[in-house]
């Protein structure tokens, strides 16, 4: 059995207000998994703004009615849609006992976008405050809000909108929030904006740092060079002190919420191209992470710059966001299809769409999964063998529960991470989520995680990122570990970066490496990597075979970084194996695995040919043909 949680993403275009139930059971008839809520993609934040109350009816703007306002989608046309008919949807969906949460954008609907979509923009409450705009760094107004700014009579936004989301809310009957993009983190990266006076002067407050004069470049990039540090913590403090309020406002409601992730960024990069610090959100009162790990769209877009594919990359990211809040619920943003963003990796790239949730949902903390379910983004328009297609890979993702790890355990310290940042400010070595990233792009794929105060608890191979950031009671505790290898990878407490292994106090491996000097440039997307000083990629091939050797639930009789292997032992005598195929065409690796396996059992839908094993000097050995893209899971028993 599987068990998992299921939530749906989705415009009012996905429901029918022409139909008595507006669609309701039909649309959930498609499924064969049940959803536990729905989020409902409002968009745009003029339905929280100009919101008084439901004593009569009105008409909602086309930007609530469709993404964006878009014309149609594969079933219907643009509906107008009512203040009434959204209240009487939630009471349908309550009928169907599925949750229902609004979700909007910071974005500012344009006159052009109106009229492409063939509709007239009105008058809106931000056209009277456009101080609430992010201001960039080159003084530019950008068309999104800044939630932490200020109105022009002094007023915090943030207490204007979470007073008027409140009844919002409340009078819709909904059962709780879903703070999504813009909100739940910045749109820009703290090196764009805002540098608005509002913002600086803020900043100047709270830190004491006295900014240099000067107009929006010079400020901004005085701030940037002189105190950035400072500027990373205020983000972080500030963005908390927008959340609290929030949370503190759900929680007196009684009301739930779900909190989308930051642009796939793992803790470190969230904090420092951000300025969001998970722990700090958790600590405001967030409990549930909608973790944004696109992976599959990503790569039809051509936006994956890295040598690290994607589902690699997420993977990491993943991992490492569970073991900086290990208490919160996380649930992966599944990108399905998205018809103003026009990508389909449902219909266009069924395989990288499977290979996604099979790798993120097979991710582990402390022996238990990162993941507790999925968000069908965005789910119109979806047929219903589409749904049965979908579900049938979320039920696979989720099977099985692991007992122990044929591989490496990475160790995570919160705060070695903020000693690593501290020295990230000043040289920009390789961090450690890039070198996580590169070790699975090299095929050491890292899948299981474990905090480092567990070590006591821990068995087989240990691994650790960046040792020269452990404080001396965690170097001493991995110095005394004695249940396997210990892998020190990346800078080493002499700075030399480079890998070293050790058994029984005993080193058994190393070697080391230059580091090349970082770029100077800067980035302002996180689809580009960080400016770092990085070692030769040969060299990190090499550390990721090191790696390799000391676990791996399979190895390859020809090796291949196209193939990824990772797995967990679900009892003493249970494989599951994981082998995602990275290229356009088929592969049919041979595995080798130790032990005497007896069966296999395919639980993806290929290969669709029996696997035979053969068994050579103590190993179980057999070919699997992986589709194009695909990922294939195997359950192997002795």
């Amino acid at each position: 059995m599987s068990s998992f949680a299921k939530l749906l993403w989705i415009e009012l275009i996905g429901f029918d207000n022409t139909a008595a139930d507006f669609g309701v059971a039909e649309l959930l008839g498609r499924m064969p998994v049940k959803p536990e809520a729905v989020s409902l993609l409002l968009w745009n934040t003029e339905v929280i703004h100009a919101h008084q109350d439901l004593q009569t009816d009105g008409a909602l703007g086309p930007q609530q009615c469709s993404y964006c306002g878009r014309s149609f989608n594969e079933e219907r046309s643009r509906q107008d849609w009512t203040r009434f008919q959204l209240r009487n949807l939630i009471a349908e969906l309550h009928r169907h006992h599925v949750k229902v949460y609004p979700s909007v954008f910071d974005q500012v609907l344009s006159d052009a976008t109106a009229a492409r979509f063939g509709y007239q923009r009105g008058a809106f409450w931000l056209d009277d405050h456009p101080e609430v705009l992010y201001v960039l760094d080159n003084g530019q107004l950008a068309s999104s809000i800044c939630p932490w700014k200020r109105l022009a009579d002094g007023t915090l936004y943030e207490d204007f909108f979470f007073a008027q989301l409140e009844k919002f809310l409340v009078d819709y009957d909904f059962d709780g929030l879903h703070a999504a993009d813009g909100f739940a983190h910045p749109r820009f990266p703290i090196n764009r904006g805002d540098f608005s006076n509002d913002m600086v002067e803020q900043f100047a407050e709270v830190t004491g740092v006295a900014v240099h004069p000067g107009d929006r470049a010079t400020q901004a990039a005085w701030i940037l060079q002189h105190a950035y540090p400072e500027w990373v913590d205020f983000h972080t403090r500030r963005h908390q002190q927008f959340w609290r309020k929030g949370m503190a406002m759900l929680e007196r409601l009684g009301k739930e919420h779900v909190f989308n992730s930051i642009w796939t960024r793992d803790p470190f990069e969230a904090r420092f191209r951000y300025g969001v610090d998970y722990r700090l959100l958790a600590e405001a009162g967030v409990k549930t992470f909608i973790v944004e790990a696109t992976a599959a769209v990503l790569e039809l877009e051509g936006w994956i710059k890295s040598p690290t594919s994607g589902d690699d990359q997420f993977m990491a990211a993943i991992a490492r966001l569970k073991a900086d809040v290990p208490e919160c619920r996380l649930i992966l943003l599944n990108g399905v299809k998205d018809g103003l963003e026009q990508y389909s990796a449902l219909r266009h790239a069924p395989t990288r769409l499977e290979s996604d949730v099979q790798a993120f949902a097979n991710v582990f903390y402390q022996r238990q999964r990162c993941l507790d379910g999925v968000m069908t983004c965005l789910a119109d328009g979806i047929r219903p063998g589409e749904w049965q297609a979908i579900d049938s890979i979320y039920q696979t993702a989720f099977y099985g529960e692991p007992a122990s790890f044929p591989q490496v355990t990475l160790l995570w310290s919160h705060e070695a991470m903020l000693r690593e940042e501290a020295a990230y400010f000043q040289k920009r070595p390789m961090s450690s989520f890039r070198l996580h990233c590169r070790l699975h792009a090299y095929n050491a794929i890292c899948p299981v995680m474990a905090d480092l105060s567990e070590l006591p608890q821990l068995t087989g191979p240990v691994a650790v990122i960046h040792p020269i950031y452990l404080s001396e009671k965690e170097q001493e505790a991995l110095a005394h570990y004695t249940a396997g290898p210990v892998l020190l990878l990346g800078l080493q407490t002499d700075n030399r970066f480079g890998y070293r292994i050790h058994m029984q106090s005993q080193v058994v491996s190393e070697d080391y490496a230059e580091l090349a000097p970082r770029p100077e440039r800067e980035v302002y997307s996180w689809l580009d990597e960080l400016p770092e000083a990085m070692p030769e990629e040969a060299f990190l091939r090499q550390m990721a075979a090191a790696v390799r050797r000391c676990g791996s639930p399979a190895k390859l009789s020809t090796e291949d970084s196209a193939v990824k292997v990772w797995g967990f032992q679900s009892t003493a005598d249970c494989l599951h194996l994981f082998a995602r195929n990275e290229r356009g065409r088929y592969l049919t690796p041979e595995f080798r695995c130790r032990g005497q396996f007896q069966a296999a059992r395919a639980l993806t839908d290929y290969p669709s040919l029996p696997v035979q094993l053969r068994h050579e000097d103590g190993n179980t050995v057999f070919s699997a043909k992986i589709p194009p893209h695909g990922t294939i899971v195997l359950e192997l028993k002795q």
